[in-house]
């Protein structure tokens, strides 16, 4: 089984990855790490096939910080490959650091991802299923992909798990994502 960690500043966000490369049929053990200062000692005795990190515009989940992290896991273990997570829409300063660093060749690729976009697609589809000539057309929830090994059935479990405190606010507006 190839050991995958994970460290993400959303905790739900990252539990939904986790569970979906665990259910994936592609043999992958995912590992979740809450703060970034315990990556390079979980990778010392994980031993990762790869690391997933989300970079926000919050220490110490910048694009600097994770940078370095990269390094020190690449001194440790070379071959394990190193995986950046970026919102673009709620982290557009770092996203755009991200991007950069791809066409500086200090990186080889990146996700960017949206969890608005996904929670209209998601309304969406919910309203379609209201129809009873539609949904019957509907293909599963979870044959629906959002990105690699992410589901609309994912993004549905992820919603489910949220609950607002406070109903007149929108959780999903950029401001609000990094508190999930």
């Amino acid at each position: 089984m190839r050991r995958i960690l994970i460290n993400m500043q959303n905790t739900l966000f990252c539990n939904a990855i986790s569970e979906t490369l665990r259910r994936s049929g592609n043999e992958l053990d995912p590992y979740t790490v809450d703060l970034p200062d315990k990556v390079v000692d979980d990778c010392k005795w994980i031993a990762p096939y790869a690391l997933l990190m989300e970079v926000t515009g919050y220490t110490p989940w910048k694009l600097e910080e994770r940078m370095k992290l990269r390094d020190t896991v690449k001194a440790l273990h070379p071959d394990c490959k190193i995986v950046l997570i970026v919102d673009e829409n709620a982290e557009k300063a770092e996203a755009r650091k991200v991007k950069q660093a791809k066409k500086d060749d200090k990186i080889k690729g990146f996700i960017a991802h949206n969890y608005k976009d996904y929670a209209e697609i998601l309304r969406k589809r919910e309203m379609q299923e209201l129809d009873p000539d539609i949904s019957e057309t509907l293909p599963p929830l979870d044959s629906v992909k959002l990105f690699r090994n992410f589901t609309l059935a994912d993004m549905k479990r992820l919603s489910a798990m949220i609950d607002p405190v406070n109903s007149e606010i929108d959780y999903l507006l950029p401001e609000y994502i990094r508190y999930w």
